[in-house]
Order: structure tokens, then C-alpha cells, then sequence
């Protein structure tokens, strides 16, 4: 199962890929679904899985940043 969204997909495990290499460097930010800064990874793979371990079931907004562009989507982690 996976959701696309501006060319970005997830999947169960916070995988994210870039269609195609839109940055040289992306970060990716982690928020609750109250705002909550959860964890941060930077990038420079088209294609990158987040060690969501440490972080309990819910929703949170996974937000991607490369260059002068933001991209936000929502996340629902289920086990």
C-alpha cells in the first residue's frame, strides 16, 4: 500500500522516493499530529527508508524540503 503525492510515495515503513532526482539534498521532517517535532533525516538518495521504530502508532505529517520547495503528507503508522 502506498500513497503518491508531487512524486513522492510512502509505504508502511516511511520510505520515501523521489521521482526521479528532483534535489541534490532533501530533508525530511517528522511532526505529531499536534505539532510535535518527532525526527529528521537528510538526503541525498532518490530513494530513502526512515527507521520509524521509535515512534507509536498514530498519525504525523511527514514533511519533505528540497531547495525553495516544501511538500507535506500525511502518515498513519498502524503496528
Amino acid at each position: 500500500q502506498h500513497d503518491k503525492n508531487g512524486g513522492v510515495k510512502f509505504f508502511k515503513l516511511i520510505s520515501c522516493e523521489q521521482s526521479a532526482s528532483m534535489y541534490d539534498e532533501v530533508t525530511i521532517n517528522v511532526y505529531s499530529v499536534s505539532g510535535q517535532f518527532m525526527f529528521s533525516q537528510k538526503t541525498s538518495n532518490y530513494r530513502e527508508v526512515l527507521d520509524n521504530s521509535d515512534i507509536a502508532r498514530g498519525i504525523y505529517l511527514v514533511e519533505i524540503v528540497g531547495g525553495s520547495e516544501t511538500r507535506s503528507v500525511k502518515y498513519v503508522k498502524t503496528n
